[in-house]
């Protein structure tokens, strides 16, 4: 449950080239919050994917078509090779998708070894 009502995603700007800042107007609150994507995500998922949805797509308004990953939420083996359903950073749980558990330790090393733990 989120700790502030949101009123609503105001726009957002690429940083580090790969991340996106979300500018958030809480309800009750007259000046613009930066939010971390990620963050905002975890607590408002789903005002963050009517944002996406209401410009076209993510990757549409941002330009960036680099992925992070936001959580993996299973595993399993396809031809005999470890494979990890993965929720990616900016996008529903409808979009998830599976990927090669090594490419997944490639680039979210850490969440990777907390899953199998």
């Amino acid at each position: 449950e989120p700790r502030f009502e949101v009123q609503k995603i105001v726009n957002h700007y690429v940083k580090n080239e790969t991340e996106i800042e979300l500018m958030v107007k809480w309800a009750g609150y007259s000046e613009l919050a930066p939010v971390d994507e990620r963050h905002f995500q975890q607590e408002c998922p789903h005002v963050l994917d009517r944002y996406w949805k209401s410009l076209g797509t993510r990757e549409k308004a941002t330009g960036v078509n680099l992925f992070h990953v936001f959580r993996i939420l299973q595993w399993r083996i396809k031809h005999t090779e470890l494979q990890f359903k993965v929720q990616w950073v900016g996008y529903p749980l409808e979009e998830s998708t599976w990927e090669l558990a090594w490419r997944v330790k490639a680039f979210a090393e850490e969440m990777h070894t907390r899953y199998l733990e």
